[in-house]
């Protein structure tokens, strides 16, 4: 049965070429770790991107719903609604 809760994965430039150059991913998810894990058999190398050898987020990625970010909720259990955004950024360094 189909759950209809569409969703936009938002890819920053810096990782669209392991997105196959989309900038956003449409999926139907209810969490964070479900609209990853659909967007990961769409995009394999999306995984190597932004996870671990762990199965972490890398430390360096942050992950935002409707700009909050995920590590000030529920992490990758954050629920998902419909039409909810989930932004992807790489957290830049400098000196």
């Amino acid at each position: 049965m189909a759950r209809n809760n569409p969703m936009q994965i938002i890819i920053p430039t810096s990782l669209r070429s392991s997105a196959e150059g989309n900038s956003d991913i449409d999926v139907d998810a209810a969490s964070v770790a479900e609209a990853l894990e659909k967007a990961f058999v769409q995009f394999p190398d999306l995984k190597h991107s932004l996870m671990d050898d762990a199965g972490m987020l890398r430390s360096h990625i942050n992950l935002f719903v409707n700009d909050r970010n995920i590590r000030n909720l529920d992490g990758d259990a954050t629920k998902l609604g419909a039409g909810d955004e989930l932004l992807i950024l790489g957290a830049l360094a400098g000196g």
